[in-house]
């Protein structure tokens, strides 16, 4: 029985020393743990704290360049308000010269305006003895610089780009001043002088300055007498093939321009006219002519005819002069007509340097 219990005892014990064992292992383990848990714990707050400093490093610098953008803006804020500033005296310069220009460009209007209602005046006033009398201003005797040459083979000239409206600028002046100065020295531009040479003066300025204009154009200068190549050209077109009208219209133009400049060929005659009277004429019934008629057709001929004329009017020879004309028309144009073409290219001008410049303004 003794033993019995004693061995129950023993192993009681053992198991009780089990037990500690475990209960030792597990408050080692669990203090083991807690050890760890508060390195941990500890590393962890570290790192938080790290982070809260390197957070806030970053918002320093974040802070710190958006101050610096802003003082950037706000330089460029101040650059931009001063050429704002800047643009907007230059506007109000800009609007003065262009509110001054118009009152010039209206005053030159005006001038020439009344210009023209004088040379209306004038030419109503001589018309009936200009008649007649038979006489008439006259012409032009230029000799063209090979510009004008070039101009003049254009048939007409145009206002193209700065330099033609140089040309018209000038051309306005220079009538202005004529009248001007005519006005200061004689008191009235028809005492002293006869009002036919006033007349011929202007048409004299208007033809020089068509004569630095170059293009083609309605309304210009003519060299009078001269033979125009185009009926030729278009009579060879219809005759011949395209490869040989060039060619033969180049030949036949030149021996029509060499027989007008013959002295030994004047296809004239002398008709009564009223009487006593008499007058020469161009003789239609001349075998060229009529020759010229019948193979080439009615361009040619009258190109001819027209060249005749002219020379005889003109009394060319060889040395062509220049006059006004009606391109659009086909005849001499009048001083008035070259006064009112002048006037309305002036207008135009006019419409587009204002144009320009309320561009140039900013204005819409």
């Amino acid at each position: 029985m003794a033993g019995g219990h004693d061995e129950a005892s023993d192993a009681l014990d053992e198991r009780l020393k089990l037990v500690d064992s475990k209960v030792n292992a597990k408050i080692f383990f669990h203090k083991d743990v807690v050890v760890e848990y508060m390195d941990m714990k500890g590393i962890l707050g570290d790192i938080t704290e790290e982070k809260k400093k390197v957070e806030q490093e970053r918002r320093r610098a974040m802070v710190v360049q958006r101050v610096d953008n802003l003082a950037l803006v706000q330089v460029e804020l101040m650059a931009s308000k001063m050429e704002l500033t800047m643009v907007k005296e230059e506007l109000a310069v800009a609007r003065e010269q262009l509110a001054q220009r118009n009152q010039e460009l209206d005053e030159k209007d005006e001038e020439l305006a009344a210009l023209r209602v004088k040379l209306q005046k004038m030419e109503a006033r001589n018309s009936n003895t200009d008649q007649q009398n038979g006489t008439a201003p006259d012409p032009v005797h230029l000799q063209p610089t090979r510009r004008q040459t070039r101009s003049m083979k254009k048939q007409g000239n145009q206002l193209q780009g700065v330099s033609s409206n140089h040309h018209l600028e000038v051309l306005r002046e220079t009538l202005i001043k004529r009248r001007t100065r005519s006005m200061k020295k004689q008191g009235n531009p028809l005492q002293g002088v006869s009002s036919n040479h006033h007349l011929e003066v202007l048409r004299e300025t208007l033809i020089k300055g068509f004569m630095e204009l170059e293009g083609a154009c309605n309304f210009g200068v003519k060299e009078m007498g001269k033979l125009n190549e185009k009926p030729f050209q278009a009579a060879c077109a219809v005759s011949l093939p395209p490869e040989e009208a060039e060619l033969a219209a180049s030949e036949l133009y030149s021996i029509w321009e060499k027989l007008l400049n013959e002295p030994s060929w004047k296809p004239f005659k002398i008709v009564a006219v009223g009487g006593d009277c008499q007058n020469e004429v161009i003789d239609v019934d001349d075998e060229k002519l009529q020759e010229l008629r019948r193979e080439w057709g009615e361009g040619p001929y009258k190109s001819v005819v027209d060249a005749l004329m002219e020379r005889k009017e003109y009394n060319s020879n060889g040395v062509f002069t220049y006059d006004l004309w009606n391109y659009k028309e086909g005849r001499k144009a009048t001083l008035e007509e070259g006064i009112e073409y002048l006037i309305d290219q002036v207008k135009q001008l006019t419409v587009a340097r204002r144009r320009k410049s309320r561009r140039m303004a900013g204005w819409p």
